[in-house]
């Protein structure tokens, strides 16, 4: 057998491995679990794509479709659309979802959430044979991110959840991919591939749009390291543009002519608000938050109260209610004089006045929220460890001039960095970013400078 054969094998046989892990490790999985408000949402919305061809999250009912709305963006809606309509189960959508067997009456949704988590395993343990092949150690380091992925608590919860996380996650994993064989070698293909699965991101996670930018320039910043042509360079960057923009453009033309606002989705009042907010706490609820953000047994049951008796766990929980009471009373006020998106955008400008009124002490809580987007794991200590070494990797991959592992880890890191400064700093927003944080640590283990080889199939082809 010849070796690219051989490699092909390989990579199949852990392909069945990583699918046979995840769903072993997700039969366990509580269906019995009522659904929050905002998968509700999310599957109301594809209800109506189902039942009118509709975007929209209003309730559906036996009379006309409901009017078009983008309060949630259009991409995860879509998926479970798609699934439900092949798989027969959009009948008992939106019907009985407040019924505590909703999570189990959508079986085919589940296992095929399961799927693309065995699919992110499988292409983080490929990114993983690719960082460290010259060093001998591809298959193990490989296989070890692979299985880790599979296994990983959080990932799995967020699999077992009809929210955005199940998505966006192979979505920024093939990002990550295609950017890094983008950048370390030419290829009009992945290229291509970048911008089409960042725009998908964008409209699963449109807090990534302000990452256009930047990942445009490390594809220049790739073409000058390998000494390419200006030209080669700008035909990169505008096939990269041009896969992107269609889908992005089109979906926000699409609001402005329904909604008669160019965006996304709504949200960006809540999400400011709330960050607006949290920039006024005190110091003594800023010293509590950290200890209580962490998580920890020891943080919480001794530390807290040897700091302090008024910034209790009980207390800070009431100030972060009252925090978000505040802003929903903000956006209810909003919403009886304006149209609903518009009431979006007036509130978020409200909010980002207040931030730039005081931009020191916007400065202040980035820390904590950059502390606060680490829970993302079950242990807030090796969720930290994590984004540490993910960010020695980043600093390690600049200074070495390392284009490709750049480009690999930029989308998590951008995604953990803008956490960190322009939302509230949930958890949730980030846990997409494990598998990338998980190649990063083996690429320090195991890797070398310049380690992307493309010894192994799994790389996407080159088209020069």
């Amino acid at each position: 057998m010849s070796p690219l054969r051989r490699a092909r094998l390989a990579s199949l046989l852990i392909a069945f491995g990583l699918l046979a892990l995840v769903l072993g490790r997700f039969a366990g999985g509580n269906v019995e679990r009522p659904l929050s408000a905002d998968e509700r949402e999310y599957l109301i919305a594809a209800g109506n794509i189902l039942r009118y061809g509709t975007y929209s999250d209003l309730p559906v009912t036996a009379g006309p479709a409901p009017r078009p709305t983008s309060r949630r963006p259009p991409a995860y809606p879509l998926f479970i659309a798609a699934v439900l309509a092949a798989s027969g189960e959009g009948t008992s959508v939106p019907a009985g979802l407040k019924s505590p067997g909703a999570r189990a009456g959508l079986g085919a949704l589940r296992w095929s959430q399961a799927v693309l988590l065995a699919l992110t395993a499988w292409m983080a343990c490929a990114m993983t044979r690719q960082l460290t092949a010259r060093r001998g150690m591809s298959l193990f380091a490989g296989l070890a991110v692979g299985c880790v992925i599979a296994l990983d608590g959080a990932l799995n919860a967020s699999a077992h959840r009809f929210l955005s996380e199940s998505l966006a996650l192979p979505l920024i994993v093939g990002l990550s991919w295609s950017l890094m064989v983008a950048v370390a070698r030419p290829s009009r293909v992945a290229c291509l591939a970048s911008g089409l699965l960042l725009a998908a991101l964008v409209l699963t996670r449109p807090l990534l749009l302000y990452a256009v930018s930047p990942i445009a320039a490390i594809i220049v910043w790739g073409c000058y390291l390998r000494g390419a042509s200006p030209r080669r360079a700008i035909i990169d960057v505008a096939i990269f543009l041009a896969a992107f923009a269609p889908p992005v453009l089109g979906w926000m033309t699409r609001n402005l002519i329904l909604q008669d606002r160019f965006y996304i989705a709504e949200g960006a009042g809540l999400v400011v608000g709330m960050r607006s907010e949290l920039n006024g706490m005190s110091g003594g609820e800023y010293a509590a938050s950290a200890l209580y953000w962490s998580g920890s047994r020891l943080a919480r049951g001794r530390l807290l109260p040897a700091l302090t008796s008024e910034w209790t766990g009980p207390a800070l929980e009431a100030a972060e209610n009252e925090r978000f009471d505040r802003v929903m009373d903000r956006r209810a006020e909003l919403r009886r004089t304006h149209r609903w998106p518009q009431a979006d955008a007036a509130h978020a400008g409200e909010a980002m006045k207040s931030i730039l009124e005081s931009p020191a002490d916007h400065v202040r809580l980035t820390p904590l929220m950059f502390l606060r987007g680490c829970g993302f794991h079950s242990s807030f200590a090796l969720g930290l460890l994590m984004v540490l070494a993910a960010s020695w990797a980043t600093m390690r991959a600049l200074l070495r001039r390392d284009a490709g592992m750049t480009a690999l880890l930029a989308p998590a890191m951008m995604l953990i960095l803008l956490n960190a400064l322009l939302t509230h700093g949930i958890p949730r927003y980030t846990v997409i970013a494990i598998p990338i944080l998980w190649c990063a640590i083996a690429w320090l283990l195991f890797g070398s400078p310049g380690s992307i080889s493309s010894d192994h199939d799994e790389a996407m082809p080159e088209a020069r």
